[in-house]
């Protein structure tokens, strides 16, 4: 069974009555587009009307989401780094304890006259 998709502006959606909606040979469903925040679908008007006095549409819950796990996860790799260069920190920039430098000698590199 073929379905018309009615395309309606979000402010025209928002006061539409059902007596408004023309009678056809086939089921009508609406579609809201907004933009960067998704569509809005719905198969019946007071649906329609009742979703888009929702703060946010599944998609955008979605998206939502899976940010916030993006987010989650950026965290705790900011944090494993931060673990790591508290280990190098704790243990010096020499690589390890003692007086000495990388080249076993000792001393601050520059000889002084």
């Amino acid at each position: 069974i073929g379905v018309v998709r009615l395309r309606v502006p979000e402010k025209l959606a928002r006061s539409l009555v059902e007596e408004e909606v023309p009678e056809l040979d086939r089921p009508v469903r609406f579609v809201v587009p907004r933009g960067q925040r998704g569509s809005v679908r719905a198969v019946t008007l007071l649906e329609l009307q009742q979703k888009l006095d929702l703060p946010f549409t599944e998609e955008e819950q979605a998206r939502a989401a899976h940010v916030n796990r993006d987010e989650q996860d950026g965290r705790r790799r900011d944090k494993q780094v931060r673990d790591v260069r508290g280990e190098f920190q704790r243990h010096g920039k020499r690589g390890g304890p003692g007086p000495r430098g990388r080249d076993g000698r000792g001393g601050g590199g520059r000889k002084r006259r």
